[in-house]
């Protein structure tokens, strides 16, 4: 069904308490049409061993899927996911020409596309989206740690190690089992989306997508029902889902987040926006 409700969002990101930034963020409204309707483009990149892969990704993704665009063939989400799956491994194919690019450096994904009809969400990593509706908080994706069952299976059958060290690791390295980058940890290691499509509904409030930094010590109930309780007191006003960022930002840094943040807040019922 098409939602009859604009959509408006903000974002924001803090350096924390770590030495350098190594997440990007980039919007793009209306990058795309989708069966009619203008689709939005949110996305976070969390980097770690440096900020190359996050920054370039956040620049260029967009465009390499924006270049693959065909609106008339985009009516199946199999045929979604194929294109979202297609143009993270293209940009992936890229990075080794990135100036300053290692292959230790690598990043997260999280890449939401969203119109008055659908929400489609590809995950790479750890980065996370969830989306908040009346009754409910929905997980938009699912974290690619190494010990997940599916992948830990999926590292195994190819003679990779997950060990502890602080936590699973890829050979007691890598926090993640998905990544862009990180080329020194192929094939255990890759760079292809999980895809999901989700289709809008009058009960959708708001979504809400981070790097870790906000996951580390907010559960996605918590984050969720926070942005909401801000958007309520601010619709009124214009810049209400930036606010309900920043105080997401806020909050997560007085409950002790050591980590780069990086939010977006979508607000599904806006009286402003598109």
């Amino acid at each position: 069904m098409e939602v009859k409700a604009y959509t408006s969002w903000g974002k924001v990101s803090s350096i924390g308490r770590r030495p350098t930034m190594e997440d990007a963020i980039w919007v793009s409204p209306n990058l795309l049409k989708y069966q009619d309707s203008p689709m939005h483009f949110f996305a976070v990149y969390d980097g770690h061993g440096g900020s190359e892969v996050a920054v370039y990704s956040s620049m260029r993704f967009h465009e390499i899927l924006a270049r693959h665009w065909d609106a008339e063939t985009l009516i199946e989400d199999e045929k979604m996911k194929e294109l979202l799956v297609r143009s993270f491994e293209e940009l992936d194919r890229e990075l080794p020409s990135v100036k300053g690019y290692r292959e230790d450096i690598g990043s997260t994904a999280l890449v939401a596309l969203v119109s008055t009809s659908d929400i489609f969400v590809a995950n790479i990593g750890d980065s996370r989206a969830v989306l908040c509706r009346t009754t409910e908080v929905l997980p938009l994706s699912d974290d690619h740690k190494p010990d997940r069952a599916d992948e830990q299976k999926r590292i195994e059958d190819l003679d990779g190690l997950v060990l502890n060290n602080e936590g699973a690791r890829v050979f007691g390295v890598l926090a993640m089992s998905r990544s862009l980058g990180d080329m020194y940890m192929r094939p255990w290691v890759i760079p292809t989306p999980e895809v999901k499509a989700f289709r809008r509904t009058t009960s959708d409030e708001c979504v809400v997508i981070a790097t870790d930094g906000l996951w580390d010590v907010l559960t996605n109930d918590e984050a969720a029902k926070i942005a909401l309780k801000v958007l309520e007191k601010k619709r009124g006003s214009k810049n209400a889902a930036q606010v309900a960022a920043n105080y997401l930002l806020r909050f997560a840094t007085k409950k002790g987040s050591s980590d780069n943040i990086s939010i977006i807040v979508i607000d599904l019922k806006s009286p402003f926006g598109d």
